[in-house]
Parts: structure tokens; C-alpha cells; sequence
């Protein structure tokens, strides 16, 4: 299926050193979206993974690096929980239950 979002996540590194020395701490994480034809990860997966590798690769620099760490076909929208909807339920879950 074309036009596809392929959702990466990325790890992303902080150098808190130099760059003779450098010192890598984990900073959190960072999403990348890429919209290509589901069919090239369903037959070629290994390859297309480099190529992600490759780029995040191409986007680091002394101070800020990126490793792949999963990445999700998404075929269809997000659905919303809404926010009144979750507060009513966490409420209604956290009251204590009369006997």
C-alpha cells in the first residue's frame, strides 16, 4: 500500500563530553515519520531499516545522535480519548466504593 506512515522511534543521545572524548547519556526519545509503500517493509524490511539507520545516522552530529529503536506501519488515524472522558473515568475508578 502506498503512502504509508511509518512511524520510527529513535533514542536520542546527548554528548556531554568533547568531541576527542565524547560521553553519550540517553536524552529520551524522538519520533521520525516516513510515508513510504507498506509492501517495502512487509518484503524487504532488513533493507529498509538500514536505510532508516543510514539517515539517522546522517543526522547526527558532535553533540546529538539518534538510534533507532522500533518503528510501526500505521494503515489508518489515530482514534482521540478525549480528555473529559478520561477524567470522568479515572474519578469514577478512584472513589471509594460504598457497602
Amino acid at each position: 500500500m502506498k503512502n504509508t506512515l511509518i512511524r520510527i522511534t529513535a533514542q536520542v543521545w546527548e554528548n556531554y563530553g568533547s568531541e576527542e572524548a565524547p560521553y553519550w547519556k540517553a536524552k529520551g526519545g524522538q519520533e521520525f515519520n516516513l510515508m513510504a509503500d507498506s509492501d517495502d517493509f512487509f518484503y524487504g524490511e532488513e533493507m529498509c531499516l538500514k536505510a532508516i539507520d543510514k539517515i539517522l545516522l546522517t543526522r547526527t552530529n558532535s553533540h546529538y545522535r539518534y538510534e533507532r529503536i522500533d518503528h510501526e506501519i500505521i494503515f489508518g488515524e489515530p482514534r482521540t480519548i478525549f480528555t473529559y472522558e478520561f477524567y470522568e473515568t479515572l474519578k469514577a475508578i478512584s472513589e471509594p466504593v460504598e457497602q
